[in-house]
């Protein structure tokens, strides 16, 4: 716990310009007090949106983590409501966006400080690859951190679990469940990728590594990171027999608009009955 407050309190010395305390008050800017809960994720406040099930029948919970930077009520909160009509319970949450430095800048800072003391726990992933790793360490103690508040918040519930993610989100979550740092049912990765080549290349082998249910999502309109994981995304499901493991190329799908992510909810609710729920 003491090593994750150390790397938290690197906060202010890397992120941009989407805090924690940003993306709350840009989600009460966005709803009403009744829309949203208050947790304790650490020492700071967490926003999370969340809407009940409308359906007669419950098929359990699902956690829309957004792409990093955007609030709560960012574009996976537009298929809460289809989500809602199809029995799951949703509660969105955002991920703080975190500085991936450029080569030119892992040298210059290299050049000019030391790196701190980060506990392999957290940041073997980053050390191993010989990665920046400060910021990627960083950025996965906030979201464990984030993660598991929720999740206690949650506590008991009927039927399954779900994570739904996108971008750099979904990347994050495909390393914590595939190395079995957070139990879910299934997944479902919209795009996921790394700004980082070193980063970004370790995504098919953490796809390897699953063996949660996977519905991967991809699209030609998505950003060059996740296209170029894609192909090898689903060779290294296919290398070993991901039974459950199922990638969707969709031409043309335009993620800036709301009506595209009802249509998700569709296609997502379609793979859930494939698994039998």
């Amino acid at each position: 716990m003491r090593s994750i407050l150390i790397l938290l309190c690197l906060v202010s010395l890397y992120t941009q310009a989407t805090t924690r305390e940003e993306l709350n008050q840009m989600l009460r800017w966005q709803h009403a007090g009744d829309d949203y809960i208050s947790i304790s994720a650490g020492d700071k406040e967490l926003l999370v949106l969340r809407q009940t099930f409308t359906s007669v029948q419950q098929l359990g919970v699902v956690i829309l983590l957004n792409e990093e930077g955007e609030s709560a009520a960012g574009r996976l909160q537009w298929m809460a409501d289809s989500l809602n009509q199809a029995g799951w319970t949703t509660y969105s949450l955002a991920l703080p966006r975190v500085y991936f430095p450029s080569p030119q800048d892992e040298q210059s800072q290299s050049a000019t400080s030391s790196a701190p003391d980060i506990p392999e726990s957290l940041a073997g992933f980053a050390w191993q690859a010989g990665m920046p790793d400060n910021q990627f360490a960083l950025q996965e103690a906030l979201l464990i951190e984030q993660l598991q508040a929720l999740r206690n918040q949650i506590g008991d519930f009927k039927g399954f679990l779900m994570v739904i993610s996108e971008g750099v989100s979904a990347a994050w979550m495909t390393k914590l469940i595939a190395e079995n740092r957070f139990n879910t049912d299934a997944l479902v990765a919209i795009g996921p990728y790394w700004p980082h080549q070193q980063f970004n290349q370790q995504i098919p082998t953490l796809v390897r590594q699953l063996s949660t249910p996977l519905l991967d999502i991809q699209s030609d309109r998505f950003n060059s990171w996740s296209m170029m994981t894609s192909e090898k995304r689903q060779i290294a499901a296919r290398q070993t027999f991901k039974v459950y493991y199922r990638q969707r190329h969709i031409s043309g799908l335009d993620t800036s608009q709301p009506a595209q992510y009802n249509w998700l909810a569709k296609e997502i609710h379609g793979w859930v009955r494939s698994l039998g729920w």
